[in-house]
């Protein structure tokens, strides 16, 4: 049933094919010659296919027809986030808290706006994360330390070690989508070294107006609408070559480096994990 799961990317051509095929249909009806002959089932044929089409039209009929969450217009500061970070591509942005999806207080985009808005690459911790295994795990890595609104002494290193030049807090978040609450993220990042703001975007949101029924102001203050972070004071390495006899081997997974940076044990320059290690290949 896999090629089902995304049905809604041809439903079109299905909508089309019975479409023509309803046309074809009552074209080759004739109503009135039915009902003098009683053949009240030709008749019923017509009924069917009207009460079809007053069913597929209620939504808009009701003025129901755009889906829950949808939204005018994109936001001004959203463009300006992505304006800005057209100018400082200094390593990956990763979008934080992580969330499934893209759903936001002034509507629900699903896929995050972002990839629209700006070129340089950018990263998110969504539902289904379009990356290998190692850097999925390093990406729960990271969403555990801002849902434990601990201060991380080896984040920044940690962060920089995976090309992340920039964290872009986002505070219009719809609450239930979120990995970790926007005030911890913030809480982290301003309690942990190697980390600056740099810039804000739009008005300040307060959840308390998102989440009435929650009153959590200690937690998450009100803020602008996006904070963008700076990771330590230069742009990461893309690409770096280092002789395998000096790269530090751990016996651990992606997620371990971090763990490492924190008890201030992670060996400097590159690390290679003891399972990646293939059979005749020497370090």
């Amino acid at each position: 049933l896999a090629p089902l799961r995304n049905v809604h990317k041809f439903d079109v051509l299905i909508r089309l094919s019975l479409a023509i095929g309803v046309v074809s249909v009552l074209s080759r009806l004739d109503i009135r010659k039915a009902w003098a002959q009683r053949n009240f089932s030709v008749v019923l044929w017509p009924a069917v296919i009207a009460l079809a089409v007053i069913g597929v039209a209620a939504p808009a009929l009701i003025g129901r027809l755009a889906p829950t969450g949808a939204y005018a217009a994109v936001p001004d500061y959203w463009s300006q986030t992505g304006h800005w970070l057209d100018k400082h591509h200094d390593g990956r942005a990763l979008l934080a808290p992580g969330a499934r999806f893209g759903r936001y207080t002034w509507g629900t985009t699903n896929d995050e706006i972002l990839q629209a808005l700006t070129a340089p690459d950018w990263e998110v911790r969504n539902a289904i994360p379009l990356t290998p295994a190692g850097h999925i795990r390093m990406l729960d890595a990271i969403e555990r330390r801002f849902a434990s609104a601990q201060p991380s002494t080896g984040l920044a290193d940690y962060l920089n070690r995976n090309g992340i030049g920039y964290v872009v807090v986002r505070h219009d978040l719809s609450g239930a989508e979120t990995h970790a609450r926007t005030g911890f993220v913030e809480q982290v990042l301003s309690n942990s070294p190697g980390f600056t703001v740099v810039k804000r975007f739009g008005p300040v949101i307060n959840p308390n107006s998102i989440t009435p029924t929650l009153n959590d102001t200690n937690l998450s203050p009100p803020r602008r609408a996006i904070e963008i972070w700076q990771v330590g004071t230069g742009a990461p390495d893309r690409v770096s070559l280092t002789p395998s006899s000096e790269a530090s081997e751990i016996s651990g997974d992606s997620s371990s480096l971090l763990d490492l940076a924190d008890a201030g044990t992670l060996p400097g320059g590159s690390t290679i994990m003891s399972g990646d290690q293939k059979p005749g290949v020497r370090k």
